[in-house]
């Protein structure tokens, strides 16, 4: 599982199960409690994602939170990363299957019953702290002489000395970089306030040119809500008269309807008329062809009226001849 290694001063190793939220500081309330003055009460926050990666938080801490040397407000740490909170160093190692027997594990798994994180307890950073805690775990029967004891303090105060020289080299250094920081910081709110002043300027010189705008706009707007209304008033015209031409068009349908019929009858009656024309010719030539025949005719009995008449007259003659004689 990921865990966080810290190194301490005299090279002792300490490992801290990675739950999904772990707070470190010199408070009591953090997960990760330092006993240490120069750690912060709520130095410093790590969150692990639910990818997977873990990212570093600083609280404002006044020693800071370092990654790989460089100081961080929050940064997402890889595997192998060397962070700093303060006087304690730590390794982070993502090894899914790494173990060590130095592990800090809680009795009920890495998160308590509650849900929370586990507590990692008290790391000591400095050798008198550990050396102190030795001491009073001791048994009262096996105290050392005198001049060892003297000896061990006169060590353990070099040793703080030089650990304070150094580490007052180190907060002069942090002062002289916070120094540097500030200044540069001056300097940038400097530059923003100019270019925010600029962009201020530049935002009303806009707003005098938006004015004019902004009435042509609400000009425009009443011109396009007058224009609405006329394609409003044009659509319902537009309307009305598709229905108009609807009803003209079923009208129009049932004319040609009946046009159509017409023109079927006008044809029936054309074709029945070029009938009768064609009997009216047949009667005609047969009518001409009884006429010729009645001319014949006629003549015919001219003639026999004529043979009558001759035979008559003669008839008569024969009467009057035969009368006389």
């Amino acid at each position: 599982m990921a865990k966080l290694t810290f190194v301490l001063e005299d090279g002792q190793e300490i490992e801290v199960l990675l739950a999904e939220r772990i707070t470190l500081g010199r408070g009591e309330d953090n997960d990760v409690v330092v006993d240490d003055h120069r750690v912060s009460k709520h130095h410093a926050e790590l969150v692990r994602n639910a990818d997977g990666s873990v990212q570093v938080f600083d609280t404002n801490s006044t020693a800071g939170t370092f990654v790989n040397g460089e100081r961080v407000r929050s940064h997402t740490i890889r595997h192998g990363d060397r962070l700093a909170f303060g006087p304690l160093t730590a390794v982070l190692d993502l090894n899914e299957n790494a173990t060590s027997g130095n592990t800090t594990v809680p009795e009920n798994g890495p998160k308590a019953a509650n849900g929370k994180p586990f507590k990692a307890g008290k790391i000591g950073t400095r050798k008198k702290d550990r050396i102190a805690k030795k001491d009073s775990g001791s048994d009262s029967k096996t105290a050392l002489p005198p001049d060892e004891i003297l000896a061990r303090l006169n060590a353990e105060q070099q040793s703080e000395a030089a650990s304070l020289t150094d580490e007052s080299k180190r907060m002069k250094a942090e002062v002289e970089a916070v120094h540097k920081d500030l200044s540069e910081w001056q300097e940038r709110a400097e530059n923003e306030r100019s270019m925010h002043n600029a962009r201020v300027e530049s935002l009303r010189a806009a707003e005098e040119r938006l004015a004019p705008m902004q009435a042509a706009v609400k000009e425009t707007e009443a011109a396009h809500a007058e224009w609405l209304k006329s394609i409003q008033d044009l659509s319902a015209e537009h309307e009305a008269k598709t229905a108009t031409f609807e009803r003209l068009a079923a009208k129009h349908d049932d004319k040609a309807a009946d046009l159509q019929r017409l023109r079927d009858d006008e044809a029936a009656a054309r074709h029945e008329l070029q009938n009768l024309a064609t009997h009216r010719d047949q009667e005609l030539a047969h009518l001409q062809q009884i006429r010729a025949e009645s001319a014949h005719d006629e003549a015919v009995l001219d003639k026999k009226r004529r043979q009558i008449a001759e035979l008559e007259d003669r008839y008569q003659e024969s009467r009057e001849l035969a009368e006389a004689r």
